[in-house]
Order: C-alpha cells, then sequence, then structure tokens
C-alpha cells in the first residue's frame, strides 16, 4: 500500500522546546524538593510556562504534602531551572538570548496539598490525546519512517551544529515528507528552518548542509531503510527563512546578455487585497509604490557536479548553462513586496 506521511521534528532551542523543558524541571523539582530527600514528595502541579525573546512567564498553582505549615521556602529555584534549560538547548552571549540576562516573570500559587485533594486527584487531570502506531519494522526502530526519519535528521542536524556554533543557532524544525509505497521510501520534500548569523544567505545553507544531508540519508539507506538515500535530491531539500531577503534567478540569451535588472515596489499596508488587482498589474495603484531597480550581480554558474558530491550522478549534462543573477533588498522588515526581474540582451530585446 503507497502512503504519504510527513512529520516534524522540534530541536531543543525552540520555544515550544524550551518551554517544555522548564516545566519538566520545575515539576522534578516538586517531586524532589532540595534538600533531596531519600522519598519523593506528594505534589500536584498546574502550570504554564511562556518565553519571549529574553523573557520568560511562569504562572499557575503547585500544591505538596510537605507543606502542611507552609514551608515553601525550600521552593522554588525557578531562576536556576530556567537558565539550565537555557544553556543546555545552546544558548549563550552568541546566541541570546543569553541565560544569564533573563527576566524572569513568576506568577505561582504555593498551596499544602490536603490529603483529601490528594484522594481524589490521584493522576495529572491534564487532557491530551496521544496518537501513534507501530511498525513491523525493525530499520527504524518500530517507529513509522517519516517519524523515524524526522527525528534521525533532526539530531543530526542538531550534532552536526555543534560544529559551527558560531554560523548557527540552536532553534530549528525538521520536516520530513515522503510516500511510502510498500516498503521503499521516496522523497517528496525535506525542509529544514534553522536560525544563522546574519550574512549566511541560502545557497551558503544549501552548499552546508546538502551534502550532509546526502551522506546521511545514504548511510540510513545502508542500514535497511530502502529509497530514503537514493530517492533523495538537491531539489528535495527547501530552506525556510533562509537568510537575509535575497532575489535571485538563471538566465540565459544565445545573443548574450547586457544587463539583468530587478523590479521592485512596496505595498503600502502590506496585505493583499483580493478584491483589488493593485499587487496584480504593473500600473498598480494608491494601494503600491513606485518600482524601483536594483542591478543585479552575475554569477558564472558551474557546469557539472558543483557540489563535488561523488554519491550525486549527473548522468546528462546541458550544452548550455544560464548564469546565476542576485540581487539583495535592503532595509524591509515586514513589508508585501511584489517583483519581478527584467533581462536585456545584446540586441535590445
Amino acid at each position: 500500500m503507497k502512503t504519504h506521511d510527513h512529520a516534524e521534528y522540534v530541536s531543543p532551542g525552540h520555544p515550544d522546546r524550551l518551554a517544555d523543558a522548564i516545566a519538566n524541571g520545575i515539576v522534578d523539582q516538586a517531586q524532589w524538593p532540595l534538600p533531596t530527600p531519600k522519598q519523593p514528595a506528594r505534589s500536584l502541579v498546574g502550570i504554564e510556562v511562556a518565553v519571549h525573546d529574553n523573557t520568560v512567564f511562569i504562572d499557575g498553582r503547585i500544591a505538596q504534602e510537605r507543606w502542611e505549615n507552609a514551608e515553601y521556602e525550600e521552593f522554588p529555584h525557578f531562576p536556576s531551572i530556567v537558565r539550565d534549560a537555557y544553556k543546555e538547548a545552546g544558548y549563550n552571549e552568541a546566541w541570546g538570548p543569553d541565560p544569564n540576562k533573563l527576566e524572569i516573570i513568576e506568577r505561582v500559587c504555593f498551596e499544602y496539598l490536603s490529603g483529601e485533594e490528594a484522594s481524589i486527584r490521584p493522576y495529572s487531570d491534564d487532557q491530551n490525546i496521544v496518537i501513534g502506531y507501530a511498525t513491523a519494522r525493525p530499520e527504524t526502530n518500530h517507529l513509522p519512517p517519516a517519524h523515524w526519519l524526522a527525528h534521525h535528521i533532526g539530531n543530526r542536524v542538531l550534532e552536526f551544529r555543534k560544529t559551527s556554533p558560531h554560523r548557527f543557532g540552536p532553534d530549528f524544525k525538521v520536516l520530513v515528507d515522503i510516500t511510502d509505497d510498500g516498503g521503499v521510501i521516496t522523497w517528496r520534500k525535506l525542509v529544514l528552518s534553522i536560525q544563522h548569523a546574519q550574512g549566511i544567505d541560502m545557497e551558503d545553507q544549501h552548499r552546508t548542509f546538502l551534502p550532509f544531508l546526502a551522506e546521511a540519508l545514504s548511510n540510513v539507506e545502508k542500514s535497511g531503510l530502502a529509497g530514503a538515500g537514493s530517492s533523495f535530491s538537491p531539489s528535495h531539500l527547501h530552506l525556510n527563512g533562509g537568510g537575509d531577503f535575497y532575489v535571485w534567478t538563471f538566465a540565459y540569451d544565445v545573443a548574450g546578455i547586457t544587463s539583468t535588472t530587478l523590479k521592485y515596489r512596496i505595498d503600502a499596508d502590506g496585505q493583499r487585497n483580493l478584491s483589488k488587482l493593485e499587487n496584480e498589474t504593473y500600473a498598480g495603484g494608491p494601494g503600491v509604490g513606485a518600482w524601483q531597480s536594483i542591478s543585479m550581480t552575475r554569477r558564472i554558474f558551474p557546469a557539472g557536479n558543483v557540489y563535488n558530491d561523488p554519491s550525486i550522478n549527473f548522468f546528462e549534462s546541458p550544452t548550455y548553462i544560464a548564469d546565476q543573477y542576485w540581487a539583495k533588498i535592503d532595509g524591509q522588515r515586514s513589508k508585501l513586496i511584489d517583483y519581478y526581474i527584467e533581462s536585456v540582451d545584446t540586441r535590445g530585446n
């Protein structure tokens, strides 16, 4: 049976995982308050954690059977729990927020856990639905292939970024999109969205991650997951949020090209009004700005195996190959931009 499957991996540096790690640390601390006793304390913990920029919000309620006489002094250790979670995820002075400069806002109610309440609430009553299934595939540790691949690739990227901590940050996501036909994997898309230093453009990220991912997936296939490496090609890798706002294209003309120009304009309110055609036509209107021009930089695109990866088989090379042209749009943030590219050949066309 042929199925279309996708799964996601979220790194420990992602805000969702940071909040989870902080909450887990608080639960552990509530069960084993310092100084650590021989037996865990019976506790009821209901908290919410949110992170934003360099601020961490913690609210909710913690009730514990040892607090009958209001011995709340032994708890909490929120600052150390929060900072440890950020440090373990990979945040530091270079990749903010700096764990030592976080603002921690705590609004937690501490109460005694009575025997009556404990008897009617013996387990966590937070509601959730957990779904999943096991497979008869030992090569994926009996997990569905998409889920196993997402987790495996995510862990590989996590280790890989540690070799270049100045270039790539701790916050990233991996999205796996595959088809599974009778146990043979075919790639549809592999999306990587990773925090990166300023100036690292999308092409640089492709050159960094493509050989690494191709090798990792080739090894996965050698370990028994058919198609994981052989069906993967450069076109399957998509980078989300890859660097500054660069526009690039390929252009070729038999007569030769004299200039390639990026034309762009800024929308006035940052929204595409579907009831109007201002964004859809060259003439525009009051809702869009005037067209602006940026001369695009030419890069002679190399022929052959541009990644120098022997595992990629370029079985047929073109007679002619277009050159790459690129331009960067500076100074724009949270804007809707219309753009097109204009090339002129040696005959003025």
